[in-house]
């Protein structure tokens, strides 16, 4: 792995990038080796160059995670939960479950309040959603005042449980808080990739049925 070694024996340029921890935190170096060669074409000898790319490195995960994250909740976003679920679709990590979530009265705190109150209670419930679900499940903003979570081997039963688990989240802060969060949510599980574009819409459409059963807002038509 001695890329000098490499480019003395193939006559060609090599450049890697290598990492370390440091106590500034990461830092990213480039390195190219070049072969110098005489008038009859031999190696003679070898340059290597060391460039400290920590600052791009830092630039281009920046802009990666402005891609695919939310930025008000710093949960991932709706361009990032499509792109997974397409990808999940070709997978084999089935069952697998959808849960959609809607803030209630988000807008009437808005209103009322004014919206950087209604920001903090959009990043607070990113907080609690994100207390219940695995780090391998994909939790989003999906607009809005709309949640949408991926969880990948997780059958009706257990997708159940989980939210069970979210209303008790927001049961224990709303017994200390003044302004409450509540969620309409609703749930589906596909068996199968071919299942999975028909449970989100399944999970939409009974999340906005239980809008409807418990603050009178008349569900919306899913497309």
């Amino acid at each position: 792995y001695c890329h000098m070694k490499i480019s003395f024996l193939d006559g060609g340029i090599h450049t890697v990038e290598k990492s370390f921890a440091s106590c500034h935190g990461m830092m990213y170096f480039e390195i190219t080796v070049s072969p110098l060669k005489n008038a009859q074409g031999e190696v003679i000898a070898g340059i290597e160059v060391i460039r400290n790319i920590t600052k791009r490195k830092q630039t281009e995960e920046k802009i990666q995670f402005m891609i695919s994250h939310d930025i008000l909740t710093g949960l991932y976003n709706r361009f990032y939960f499509e792109q997974e679920m397409a990808r999940l679709e070709r997978g084999r990590r089935f069952p697998l479950s959808i849960v959609m979530a809607d803030l209630d009265g988000l807008k009437s705190v808005n209103d009322t309040l004014g919206h950087a109150e209604g920001d903090t209670l959009l990043r607070q419930t990113a907080i609690l959603l994100q207390e219940v679900f695995r780090g391998e499940d994909v939790v989003a903003r999906f607009g809005g005042d709309e949640f949408a979570m991926l969880l990948p081997d997780t059958d009706e039963l257990t997708v159940q449980e989980v939210v069970s688990r979210i209303r008790e989240n927001l049961r224990s802060w709303n017994e200390t808080h003044s302004i409450p969060i509540n969620l309409s949510l609703g749930i589906a599980t596909a068996e199968n990739g071919q299942q999975l574009p028909e449970a989100l819409k399944t999970a939409d459409r009974c999340m906005y049925q239980n809008k409807h059963s418990r603050t009178g807002r008349p569900p919306r038509r899913t497309p």
